[in-house]
């Protein structure tokens, strides 16, 4: 058996909201398909009936559970993602429900705990989506997305390794703007594999990191998207670093195709330019001292970028901020003891559960006037 695992997908362009399949996937992106069993997309935000009536310009239309649901081939749309509730309770219903309308199976996302956290099993395979981002379940009506903890799900990998013969897990995680994966990211998709999984896809940045082999299990750490596009979208070429991923489930054979946006439709990019630079990377993010020395590059880069947004920055005074006055006076605001001061609050389960309903609550007093 051969999974296709696609990346993520999020578009308002015209021949997407109108089904035209062959208009948005070249010949070379259907045969693909064809020649997998199953297709794994992930679903960037949630599906609303009328995008104008929420607060959000990620939300996408209906039409585009019509549209995954035209592709060929069985497709397993994955939900767990930090931006699955942007729509809150009622987007995440009507997601689910055009996307059983339209005969696609879900993962990573429900109603209920225990449905939340259920496998999809296909052939004797148990996949599993997960989100690292607690804000995207819950905790007072019990619905949301499957959220990764260390205290359960290396447990859930290990108890379907003893059912299934092989067990594949997608997890998405926040970081984007690096090119590799953190020492926590490794050390995570390490423990995965030691728990049992066969295949773990650490779904992080928008582009591509690379991969590795570890106790026989490969590990890829971001390949990109298999579409980001809006009709708005003036680029006409787009070689965003981005691949299809081809796993043989019997002989673990992978198979990384680089694909390009063009005027609005995604082909397979014949060109060894992105591919050299994959295996190029793959290379680096075997060297641990490589790979802490880039996180801390990226932890010095976006320091102040953080730091705005925890403070709750406008769009504009985040741009002032940072463009203007180069972080100065948000930096000089904040050092580690202050920082972990926030740290406490926030990590306390107890004092966060209390921290988020007092902002429903608030909210709620608000929408009453």
């Amino acid at each position: 058996m051969k999974i296709l695992f696609c990346g993520y997908f999020y578009s308002d362009e015209n021949d997407v909201l109108n089904g035209n399949v062959t208009n948005v996937f070249d010949k070379s992106i259907i045969d693909l398909f064809k020649e997998h069993e199953l297709a794994i997309i992930g679903l960037h935000s949630p599906l609303v009936k009328r995008k104008d009536i929420y607060k959000t310009q990620r939300a996408m239309s209906n039409d585009v559970a019509m549209f995954l649901g035209k592709i060929p081939k069985t497709i397993l749309v994955t939900l767990a993602n930090e931006r699955l509730l942007d729509c809150g309770e009622e987007g995440l219903i009507n997601t689910l429900e055009q996307l059983d309308q339209n005969d696609l199976y879900h993962l990573g996302a429900g109603l209920k705990e225990e449905s939340l956290m259920e496998p999809f099993i296909f052939d004797n395979v148990a996949i599993f989506n997960y989100v690292d981002d607690s804000a995207t379940y819950d905790d007072d009506e019990d619905y949301g997305a499957n959220v990764f903890s260390s205290d359960y799900s290396y447990e859930e990998v290990k108890k379907a390794k003893m059912e299934y013969k092989d067990v594949i897990v997608i997890l998405k995680t926040g970081l984007s703007d690096i090119n590799y994966p953190t020492p926590s990211m490794k050390k995570k998709a390490h423990a995965l594999v030691d728990a049992g999984a066969t295949l773990v896809l650490i779904e992080s940045p928008s582009f591509a990191g690379g991969f590795e082999t570890y106790n026989g299990s490969k590990i890829v750490y971001g390949h990109g998207d298999l579409m980001l596009d809006t009709k708005n979208d003036k680029t006409k070429l787009n070689n965003k670093d981005a691949f299809l991923i081809s796993y043989d489930v019997k002989t673990k054979e992978t198979v990384y195709y680089p694909i390009v946006l063009k005027e609005h439709k995604v082909f397979v990019n014949n060109s060894r330019v992105a591919l050299d630079a994959f295996y190029s990377r793959s290379k680096k993010l075997l060297d641990d001292d490589f790979i802490r020395e880039e996180y801390e590059k990226f932890a010095r880069r976006f320091l102040a970028r953080y730091l705005t947004i925890l403070r709750g920055y406008s769009k504009v005074r985040r741009f002032i901020s940072l463009n203007i006055f180069k972080g100065y006076f948000i930096l000089r605001r904040y050092n580690i003891n202050r920082l972990n001061s926030l740290s406490h609050l926030l990590n306390s389960l107890e004092r966060m559960d209390a921290l988020k309903k007092g902002l429903r609550l608030r909210q709620e007093e608000k929408e009453k006037y």
